[in-house]
């Protein structure tokens, strides 16, 4: 009886397996970390991809002289653009629109005078606008969370129309 008594006690003691068990709690709050941390890389990566191919493609509209259609021509460099980032090529999609205003108090309140078709070139400031439409690979958030983050905007002087 005691025999038996102390096998049980010694396997009650026993610190046989706690590794197995201290891994198993540890691993999935390890992994969700590393995981978020990717996930967090990726964004700030996107983020500062979305800025430069921005920047470049409105850079370069609005330096050529010979454009006539300003969103058509920002829209194909951003498309030039965007194929040189593998992470912002991955099929997501992208809205770019270009405003065209008269002054700067009408960049405030784009719906009053500012219009998407300058044809007579006489607006010489243009309100580039590019949105990411950005979807998680590790994590599961709500539907518009990162909207703010991947809205981009920058305004540039038309230097092809000044005189």
């Amino acid at each position: 009886m005691t025999r038996l008594l102390l096998s049980r006690c010694r396997m009650i003691f026993s610190n046989n397996g706690t590794a197995s068990i201290e891994f198993s709690l540890v691993l999935i709050p390890f992994l969700a970390s590393v995981l978020f941390n990717l996930e967090l890389c990726r964004i700030m990566y996107l983020t500062a991809a979305i800025d430069l191919v921005l920047a470049e493609s409105a850079r370069y509209t609005s330096l050529e002289p010979s454009v006539t259609d300003y969103e058509l021509s920002f829209n194909k460099m951003l498309n030039d653009n965007i194929v040189l980032w593998p992470l912002l090529a991955s099929g997501q999609s992208v809205d770019a629109t270009v405003l065209h205003c008269d002054k700067i108090s009408d960049l405030v309140n784009t719906a009053s005078s500012c219009t998407i078709d300058d044809t007579a070139g006489s607006k010489m400031l243009a309100l580039y606008s590019l949105k990411y439409h950005y979807k998680p690979l590790f994590f599961i958030f709500n539907d518009g969370h990162f909207d703010s983050l991947f809205t981009r905007k920058i305004i540039y002087i038309q230097e092809a129309k000044r005189v």
